[in-house]
């Protein structure tokens, strides 16, 4: 398969199996190719040999949280848009959000409408187009 008709590769970091769960029955269904970490850790060792078009990863997490992960990527040089899921509305987690350089910060429930479109924007590809 060329680079044209690639699937768009997601990362979905969430320690919450029913929440990976829906997400790739979600993004699977439009057309992404989905790979599922329990752990910040567990992605964080598959960069060094996937390449993702766009993460998306929860906060609060066992271990390394979402804020950590994300700077563990900037460190290692990693640049792929990372959208920040989490059930906190505090203005002290967006700012910090913003601040790091997340593309995105959604609240938990998510708007699958909203997630689709966000990764559509975010991933840029002429493939997003069918979805």
């Amino acid at each position: 398969m060329d680079n044209n008709n690639r699937k768009p590769q997601i990362a979905v970091v969430d320690d919450e199996p029913a929440i990976r769960k829906s997400l790739v029955r979600l993004l699977g269904a439009a057309g992404l190719q989905v790979h599922v970490y329990a752990s910040g850790r567990d992605m964080l060792d598959a960069c060094k040999t996937m390449h993702f078009d766009c993460v998306l990863m929860d906060l609060q997490m066992p271990g390394l949280n979402g804020f950590e992960v994300f700077e563990e990527l900037r460190r290692a040089d990693f640049r792929m848009p990372v959208i920040l899921m989490t059930a906190s509305g505090d203005p002290v987690v967006q700012k910090r959000a913003s601040e790091l350089g997340f593309e995105l910060l959604l609240l938990k429930p998510l708007d699958g409408e909203l997630l689709l479109s966000s990764i559509r924007n975010l991933v840029g590809r002429v493939a997003l187009k069918q979805f």
